[in-house]
């Protein structure tokens, strides 16, 4: 090899990549961020994602906690458990998933912490 040659190949000696633990401390501080709401408050709100048109009905605003989105209860279309005695299950009209609470319940629907939170424990 000549001198030109070993110039050219000097270029690309000293490229610097990111290190890996700078990756893992930027998660594991996502992951230690503290938590808002706590496992029972969850499980309580949990409870009013079920069997509850007639307060879905009455709501507001409901909010998914499996896609995150808000929404007019006018915007659901699609319910389940209708044959249920206990009362229809609301479905997202975005996601179509059973994962509806509404404001009448008294949980903050509008706060995407609280959607964000369920969706973490629940999914």
């Amino acid at each position: 090899m000549n001198r030109k040659e070993d110039k050219k190949n000097e270029r690309f000696k000293y490229i610097v990549l990111p290190k890996r633990p700078l990756v893992e401390s930027l998660k594991s501080r996502e992951e230690k961020k503290e938590k808002k709401y706590s496992i029972e408050y969850l499980k309580a709100a949990h409870k009013h994602s079920i069997f509850h048109k007639k307060e879905i009905m009455e709501s507001e605003l409901c909010g998914c906690f499996n896609c995150l989105r808000t929404f007019k209860p006018q915007e659901i279309f699609n319910w389940c458990d209708e044959e249920n005695p206990k009362g229809a299950t609301a479905m997202c009209p975005f996601c179509y998933v059973d994962s509806v609470i509404g404001s009448k319940s008294g949980f903050p629907v509008d706060d995407p912490n609280f959607l964000e939170e369920m969706y973490k424990y629940w999914f």
